[in-house]
């Protein structure tokens, strides 16, 4: 079953990151996905004797979740197309080095960099500066990468956010991969193309015919849609 919650968008102050790729919000403002996100990897570490492996995609130089999962205890693999803020490496001390980041194009990810079987993998705000071909096949990589009831939280930007005023939806998914007009883009500095979906677009043509369970969908004030499901 399909729960739905709405989630309002906070306009607090936002860090920058290159300029292109938007800005990380999540660093001072966790929205329902990040806190979704926390509540289960908590209850994992509660009820496990195991260590807790995460993967955070797309983190931003700063890896604010990343940061927040292994304050909790996690480890946690953390990818970005950036390098590291200058702070992370201190911080990530505190933390004794729980936290693995890579830097690496996620267009250019195979399954030899997912070192770990992880409980969970998270994205928030990335996965769109990509073309479908490729979140399609990420997803499916992830997807054949993971064990059963990994648990994924991912959310995908979609053609009713207030950011994509002027995008192209009309054009065909592969093809449809452009740079934003909305002045609502220009202020997050999106500037980089981006593919934006219908709803169900993300549905039946990125999460289609991939073995996984809907747990829970969460729709934010800007348009975009945030999923939590679990590989069957």
């Amino acid at each position: 079953m399909r729960g739905r919650m709405s989630i309002d968008y906070n306009e607090e102050e936002a860090l920058p990151i290159d300029g292109e790729h938007g800005v990380c919000r999540s660093y001072n403002n966790l929205d329902a996905l990040d806190i979704k996100t926390i509540e289960y990897a908590t209850s994992l570490l509660y009820s496990s004797s195991k260590n807790i492996f995460a993967l955070d995609l797309g983190c931003s130089p700063y890896c604010p979740q990343g940061l927040r999962l292994a304050k909790q205890g996690c480890y946690v693999d953390a990818i970005d197309l950036n390098p590291p803020d200058k702070a992370f490496q201190s911080i990530n001390q505190s933390f004794d080095k729980r936290i693995s980041y890579l830097v690496k194009d996620l267009r250019e990810l195979q399954a030899s960099d997912l070192a770990h079987q992880y409980s969970l993998i998270y994205s928030n705000r990335c996965l769109c500066f990509m073309k479908h071909t490729h979140i399609r096949h990420l997803m499916k990589l992830l997807v054949e990468r993971s064990l059963s009831k990994t648990r994924f939280f991912i959310s995908f930007f979609t053609v009713d956010g207030h950011y994509a005023k002027g995008y192209p939806v009309n054009q065909a998914l592969d093809e449809r991969f452009y740079r934003l007009t909305s002045d609502v883009a220009k202020r997050s500095s999106m500037t980089a193309p981006v593919c934006l979906y219908t709803k169900a677009e993300i549905y039946d043509e990125v999460l289609g015919e991939l073995p996984i369970t809907l747990i829970d969908e969460i729709t934010a004030s800007t348009g975009s849609l945030k999923l939590i499901f679990e590989k069957q």
